[in-house]
């Protein structure tokens, strides 16, 4: 099936006990297996290193945006959903102090 998240390698692994598999039907696109059965890594290993270091940076990056959209939501919410009727009127869930320590912190760290 389709692959979740970054698609550019083919790296995947399965275990098999006494199974034969021919070399035509292994996944070789980034690395050679020989007859022989010698491993070999086709091309630069920097580019590996540096594709590598910029999918770290791009998960990082793109984790502090969803944080950002999740605490819009949250303070969103907070302002709006009331809850607890006392004296009158429901108190609004930001009016409570341990939303508000729940939520700014994050707040302060999103982007």
């Amino acid at each position: 099936g389709a692959k979740y998240g970054f698609t550019a390698k083919d790296n995947g692994y399965i275990r098999f006990d006494h199974v034969r598999i021919p070399r035509e039907n292994m996944l070789m696109k980034y690395t050679k297996v020989s007859e022989t059965g010698e491993y070999t890594r086709i091309g630069d290993v920097r580019i590996s290193y540096a594709t590598m270091l910029f999918t770290r940076a791009f998960l990082s990056w793109i984790s502090a945006i969803s944080m950002g959209k999740a605490m819009a939501i949250a303070l969103k919410y907070s302002h709006f959903r009331r809850q607890f009727k006392t004296e009158g009127e429901e108190t609004l869930l930001i009016d409570y102090q341990l939303q508000r320590e729940k939520i700014y912190p994050h707040l302060a760290t999103s982007r």
